[in-house]
């Protein structure tokens, strides 16, 4: 598993968020999901994306514009979290986690 995967979204905006993993291969069979939790919110889970498996370890977790304009803008630091898993006969296998920083003006 790879921690500290620290992303920053600005709010309104569509965005690929492409990830390569390393040390682990995927399969085109795998069902990989990003999960965004908002700390505010006794950590709500706020989103679960399906990722895009390009074989052999590279995702690309899409998020609309709706959703990142949905999501709290950060103040003092990230408010929330996000994680890449995947679902194995019930059971979660986490590959990443990070922290998301929200900014609410456009890109620049």
């Amino acid at each position: 598993m790879t921690n500290e995967q620290n992303i920053v979204i600005y709010q309104g905006e569509d965005i690929d968020i492409t990830v390569t993993l390393t040390g682990v291969t995927l399969t085109e069979a795998e069902t990989i999901k990003a999960t965004f939790r908002d700390r505010g919110q006794k950590n709500r889970v706020m989103y679960i994306v399906t990722a895009t498996i390009i074989a052999p370890s590279t995702l690309t977790i899409s998020l609309d514009s709706a959703t990142t304009a949905a999501m709290r803008a950060t103040e003092d630091g990230p408010l929330h979290d996000w994680a890449v898993w995947r679902e194995d006969e019930g059971s979660r296998t986490p590959y990443l986690t990070g922290t998301v920083t929200v900014v609410d003006t456009a890109r620049p």
